[in-house]
């Protein structure tokens, strides 16, 4: 049978439950606002800024969340994995440490524009390297995957094979968006904001489709 809407509803409750939920469906918002305004005066331009600064409380413990399994423990693997989730690590601690000293500056704790406006670009050069490390690591367990497949002869591990490659492939996806939003938003690439915000409307619904939790259908 069809999925009734109360489903869909259950699982945007799910969904929202979530801290990174909320922060995600509010980023969608924001980046519509980016998209509709093209940085122009106007309401659509306040809805950006307002669910900008409104999504830092759901990001509070995002540095210590991403730093800590780091300082527990030493990454798996040797040479360029272990470099990779380094950098991987230490990128997204740059994004999400910068992203809440600007938001000091919205709140007026931190005045001096040109700090906020350094600490602005460590943040987004911070998420443009933990994307290209991510990258790089799904790209070599997207090869793995596929080479595994070819050994794989029993379908049910083929078929496991092969939900382990989508999500790769989600994951290769979502982390090359980042990086090229990353650069926009430094101005390294010629995006204006309009097509900044499209990236970043696609870039959220990726996110909240990963974070979702699995539609429960209405059974017979």
């Amino acid at each position: 049978m069809a999925d009734s809407p109360t489903a869909y509803l259950n699982q945007l409750k799910g969904l929202l439950a979530k801290a990174d939920g909320k922060d995600k469906v509010m980023a969608l918002i924001q980046y519509a606002g980016m998209f509709i305004s093209a940085g122009e005066a106007g309401n659509a331009l306040k809805i950006q800024k307002s669910f900008s600064t409104a999504r830092k409380p759901m990001r509070l413990y995002k540095p210590v969340e991403t730093a800590l399994p780091l300082v527990l423990s030493s990454p798996k693997g040797k040479g360029l994995a272990v470099a990779l989730e380094y950098i991987k690590t230490m990128g997204m601690f740059c994004y999400f440490g910068g992203d809440h000293f600007v938001w000091a500056g919205q709140a007026g704790i931190v005045t001096d524009k040109e700090t906020l406006s350094n600490m602005q670009k460590v943040s987004f050069w911070g998420w443009f390297a933990g994307s290209v490390a991510g990258l790089v690591q799904q790209l070599a367990e997207f090869n793995r995957l596929l080479e595994e497949l070819n050994k794989t002869t029993n379908e049910e591990d083929r078929k496991a094979v092969l939900a382990k490659t989508q999500k790769c492939m989600l994951g290769i996806t979502t982390n090359s968006t980042q990086a090229v939003l990353a650069l926009g938003l430094l101005e390294k690439l010629p995006l204006d904001k309009r097509q900044c915000g499209a990236l970043g409307v696609f870039l959220s619904c990726l996110n909240i489709y990963n974070l979702a939790p699995p539609l429960k259908a209405k059974t017979a």
